[in-house]
């Protein structure tokens, strides 16, 4: 993989000290199901077509499957096949992440995990399916690595599976459409809870594509860092600006020292672009960077000059990030010099869940790359890391920043959200620009305001001390009730009130 692109070989605690090569390599023979007994059908395999378009994929055989030998026929089974078109019957293929049954219908923890995936590799590589229909967070951590199944759910990521590439769909399980329910549906129409309706649009959304699905489009590690360059010389840096200058979009990206460019130390560190033929990083004031002052100033005139008079649109990943910087250190007039774009506000007006926007998730979602694993830098301490990998790094991300803005401009123009991502982009430069000149601060309200809530939030600090429930808890637990602590409040309102709630927050 080079010196810069490394395997995380760190110990996986779920894995009870063994390596995931150890149990692939020998499966069943340290599988801890391997030893269950009373299984009536212990290393059951997969059952339906034997070519089939969906691949159904579930977390462990339930009682009812055990006995019967056939995937997803219990109670939750029933609620799954309740939802799949009469049509597709002999189309569909049906496994689960491991093949025999956990004790207790426990989930499947990591280690038999890890010994069944060669098994399910091996049939899904045989059957070739064009899409698997991932149900519950098994499957999905399985396929992918990835956590946060509401946060995936609704989604298709390009997966390959033993050299089969296909596309992965995380759903959510039906015990949990099964659990959440209030009362059974009474056909097709009906939903026994909004869960339920998303699970039922999630299915019937994934069935009407899979028929027209593009080729996968999966990126290695290769990819990743094909032809880029490193240029610490001046001449070279002009030409590569130059020819870039007037590409249809150039990706770009800035690695700094710190957030915000405004202390005395901050200081950008280097620079990327990527264009449509050159992907190309350059240092800037890292510690390692080697100008002449006169070539440090060169360097100022070229890249403001860029920002300046070139016409491709730049695209960067969270905009404001590198506006601020080049607003700071170039003038604000660059902002409205030639078209900015984000593929970070494009992720937001196609999927506004939270902690769907990064760099990272996307890349995995539209490329198949996880981008974290093959960096091994310290994203915190890039200024005493070698110029070269952070370089590289940098390189990287710029063009990811352009290659997520074009997959995700076709998805916007085809769901009719192009004035949508248009207004929103245009709030951007001034949001930066009214971030950049601040905010008055009257600190003679401050201090009122201040002192007014103080006092209203004393008040209601001792009348919840006087809360017999609280002085229970206090009792229980052996220190203050802290109101402002959601565990606190998890803890009384489900451990000593026993009221079902799902979760609490600050607010």
């Amino acid at each position: 993989m080079g010196f810069f692109f490394v395997e995380n070989k760190s110990t996986d605690k779920h894995l009870k000290g063994l390596s995931p090569e150890f149990l692939r390599k020998h499966e069943c023979n340290v599988c801890p199901l391997n030893e269950l007994k009373d299984l009536k059908h212990p290393k059951m395999g997969a059952t339906g077509a034997k070519n089939p378009v969906v691949y159904i994929l579930g977390e462990a055989n339930g009682k009812n499957e055990d006995e019967q030998g056939k995937q997803f026929v219990g109670k939750s089974g029933r609620v799954l096949r309740f939802r799949i078109p009469k049509e597709w019957d002999a189309k569909i293929r049906w496994n689960n992440s491991v093949n025999c049954r956990p004790p207790n219908n426990d989930t499947p923890d990591n280690v038999a995990l890890q010994c069944c995936r060669p098994r399910l590799e091996r049939d899904i590589a045989a059957s070739k399916p064009r899409a698997i229909f991932g149900f519950g967070a098994v499957p999905l951590f399985q396929i992918t690595k990835q956590t946060g199944i509401n946060l995936w759910r609704e989604r298709r990521i390009p997966v390959d599976i033993a050299g089969h590439r296909c596309w992965f769909y995380p759903m959510l399980h039906p015990s949990y459409i099964l659990h959440k329910r209030k009362f059974e549906p009474r056909d097709i129409n009906s939903y026994g809870c909004d869960e339920e309706f998303a699970f039922a649009l999630d299915l019937k959304r994934a069935f009407a594509e899979v028929d027209n699905l593009p080729e996968p489009l999966i990126h290695s590690v290769a990819d990743a860092t094909a032809g880029i360059e490193l240029l610490t010389d001046i001449n070279a840096i002009a030409t590569r600006l130059n020819q870039v200058a007037s590409d249809p979009s150039v990706g770009v990206d800035l690695e700094t020292n710190c957030l915000r460019p405004y202390s005395d130390n901050a200081k950008i560190l280097s620079m990327a672009f990527s264009g449509k033929k050159y992907t190309f990083a350059f240092p800037v004031d890292h510690s390692q960077a080697q100008w002449t002052k006169l070539e440090r100033k060169q360097l100022d005139v070229l890249i403001k000059r860029f920002l300046y008079e070139s016409s491709c649109r730049k695209v960067s990943h969270h905009l404001p990030f590198e506006l601020e910087w080049f607003g700071h250190q170039f003038g604000t007039r660059c902002f409205y010099a030639s078209d900015w774009h984000d593929s970070e506000s494009q992720a937001y007006i196609l999927d506004a869940r939270r902690g769907s926007a990064s760099l990272d998730f996307l890349c995995l979602q539209y490329f198949g790359l996880n981008l974290k694993e093959i960096s091994g830098l310290d994203r915190k301490n890039l200024d005493k890391s070698p110029i070269n990998q952070v370089l590289k790094y940098n390189a990287i991300d710029a063009r990811y920043h352009r290659l997520l803005y074009l997959e995700q401009a076709k998805r916007i123009k085809q769901e009719g959200l192009q004035e949508v991502y248009e207004h929103q982009l245009r709030r951007i430069p001034a949001l930066v620009l009214a971030t950049m000149q601040g905010v008055p601060v009257d600190q003679q309200i401050v201090e009122k305001l201040k002192k007014k809530y103080k006092q209203r939030a004393d008040q209601a600090a001792k009348a919840i001390e006087q809360e017999e429930v609280v002085k229970e808890f206090e009792e229980q637990k052996g220190r203050k009730f802290n109101p402002g602590s959601p565990q606190d409040v998890n803890y009384l309102l489900k451990t000593i009130l026993n009221l079902e709630i799902e979760s609490t927050e600050k607010s």
